[in-house]
């Protein structure tokens, strides 16, 4: 079977990965495993709440979050943009960047002022532009 994909590059990727122990996914959304009846996989899910913030919580986080990174890598072409947000007010996505063999050509920032899962408490993400490591691309190197 041939998927849409095969023998194709992809231009770019928008995300936005998990926070570091901010929320249990499998929980917030309990009700579509339960309509569905699909398995849950809790102990799939990367850096959930329960597991808190703690530096073996980050350290995993890294691991984590830059195996899927580099995973994607082959999938994408030599020139694509990857933009990431990401609450990180712990500065951990230059050393994801490093690990998955992206490098961080700028950062957008924005305030995150009503949440309803996450009360009032404004806070700040950041839309991180990336680039494969070793991309050609005419980008300025952020001095972040």
């Amino acid at each position: 079977m041939t998927t849409p994909l095969a023998g194709r590059k992809i231009d770019g990727i928008f995300t936005s990965p998990p926070y570091v122990g901010q929320i249990d996914y499998h929980d917030q959304h309990i009700y579509a495993y339960e309509l569905f009846g699909i398995p849950r996989n809790d102990g799939l899910e990367i850096c959930p709440k329960r597991n808190g913030k703690s530096l073996q919580a980050q350290r995993k986080y890294i691991e984590d979050i830059s195996a899927v990174f580099r995973n994607v890598l082959p999938a994408l072409r030599d020139d694509a943009l990857i933009f990431i947000v990401a609450n990180d007010r712990l500065r951990l996505y230059p050393e994801i960047a490093r690990r998955s063999g992206l490098r961080i050509v700028e950062e957008f920032h924005r305030a995150v002022t009503k949440r309803t899962e996450q009360g009032d408490d404004p806070y700040q993400e950041t839309i991180f532009m990336m680039v494969k490591e070793q991309s050609r691309a005419a980008f300025k190197t952020a001095d972040k």
